[in-house]
């Protein structure tokens, strides 16, 4: 192999293979500039974070799913809550404060890579199937996404 007359000590090119529709493989090397995106590589299970959730003395019922955050190039963790009456029906200024306030509670309460950085947001009632199952898919982020990867 020849030497890489990008960087010296290097002593091999870097080459991706390509399908060619005469039925050639051919071997082709890569661009002279790689770009590596770091990325987190934690895996969160959203019951661990619903069930601390629940713990809060003002959370009924909580849902956790997962956004695309780009400027971390990631998915992040984001909360649905479904709040205690006389807290659901407070103003929004003061509902606001108040998801806020369990945002900061539950992320208080994690490992730095669990913390809800999606935010922390109410729904009346969370989507459920008849056996009591959370359906993500029909949170309102999931189904936003949806609508985005379809156009």
């Amino acid at each position: 192999m020849s030497t890489n007359p990008y960087r010296k000590e290097i002593s091999t090119n870097l080459f991706y293979v390509s399908f060619h529709p005469t039925s050639q493989l051919r071997q082709l090397p890569i661009a002279p500039v790689l770009t590596i995106s770091a990325q987190y590589s934690f895996q969160i299970g959203p019951s661990e974070l619903e069930s601390m959730l629940l713990h809060h003395p003002d959370v009924i019922d909580a849902a956790i799913c997962a956004v695309y955050n780009d400027s971390l190039a990631t998915e992040v963790p984001l909360a649905y809550v479904s709040l205690v009456p006389d807290k659901a029906n407070l103003p929004e200024s003061r509902k606001s404060a108040l998801l806020h306030q369990i945002g900061e509670w539950i992320n208080g309460q994690v490992a730095g890579y669990k913390k809800i950085r999606g935010g922390v947001f109410h729904l009346q009632t969370l989507p459920k199937t008849p056996t009591g199952e959370i359906q993500r898919r029909l949170l309102p982020a999931k189904l936003q996404e949806q609508r985005k990867n379809r156009l």
